[in-house]
């Protein structure tokens, strides 16, 4: 009998402690409102330690709600952001890495870095962040490892140099050049330096289709190159990362902050004149 009181107690005792652990851990309900207005709560978190304000670099993903204190998605966005002086940015410094909230803006701006958003609330996951001195650190190595492969016999004498970037054709195409103003399908793999695999058309949606020239359709150092291929042509591309996917890399991290990246390019087909 003694023996069951204490184990009651104790287990008393150790729920009583367990749900007080629960109650400072949980994120609070309510929203708290910021100096300008603006609004927030923490949806989620763990026991990082790893601080925002030492960030030069953060890699986030951000659901864009379709109207004020609304539940519906209307985007979403995984990609890279550079901090700056913005409310939200003064805001996000004080936060950890995989914190998890819900920002509700104070003006109609809506959250830098995403084109075309009007919505007001977004809810934001903070996966990552690339310190001043790792982002400088890449940069370097970067550096060093394009003087180093661009130096090798292999490459100098098997690929030639065009507008930043190193090309050499695999299979030869046709007649037709392409030229600016011109509607070009293409397939497109891309790998590190290093053989990871990270963008393939043909795992992914397809040929891509745009006019040659305009802006945005695909990496700078892809347009380079496609101005010395032809129809039918298969070439192999090294690009710099300032014509790839440059100081922030691309969405969720997946190409790392200046990565020298290597592409094979087919024209597939090529609009007639």
């Amino acid at each position: 009998m003694r023996l069951y009181i204490m184990t009651c107690a104790c287990f008393r005792y150790t729920s009583i402690a367990i749900l007080l652990f629960i109650s400072a851990c949980a994120p609070s309900p309510d929203f708290t409102t910021l100096p300008d207005g603006s609004k927030w709560k923490l949806l989620a978190f763990d026991e990082q330690t790893e601080r925002l304000d030492s960030a030069g670099l953060v890699i986030m993903h951000i659901s864009a709600l379709s109207h004020p204190y609304g539940d519906t998605i209307a985007s979403h966005y995984s990609g890279s952001f550079v901090p700056d002086d913005s409310e939200i940015w003064k805001f996000l410094r004080n936060r950890f890495v995989s914190d998890s909230l819900s920002y509700i803006c104070a003006s109609q701006s809506g959250f830098p870095g995403i084109n075309g958003a009007d919505s007001l609330q977004y809810n934001i996951r903070l996966l990552k962040i690339r310190t001043l001195s790792m982002l400088r650190d890449a940069r370097m190595l970067e550096l060093l490892s394009l003087d180093s492969l661009i130096r090798n016999d292999t490459i100098s004498g098997r690929f030639s140099e065009h507008s930043g970037i190193w090309y050499r054709t695999i299979s030869e195409g046709d007649t037709s050049q392409v030229r600016e103003g011109l509607e070009v399908a293409l397939h497109y793999s891309g790998r590190t330096l290093y053989g990871r695999a990270v963008d393939d058309s043909r795992m992914g949606s397809g040929l891509l289709r745009f006019v040659v020239g305009q802006e945005n359709q695909v990496l700078p150092g892809i347009e380079a190159v496609l101005e010395r291929l032809h129809k039918g042509e298969i070439a192999e591309v090294i690009i710099p990362s300032w014509l790839a996917y440059g100081e922030r890399g691309s969405g969720a991290g997946i190409v790392q902050p200046f990565t020298t990246m290597v592409y094979i390019v087919e024209v597939h087909d090529l609009a007639r004149e």
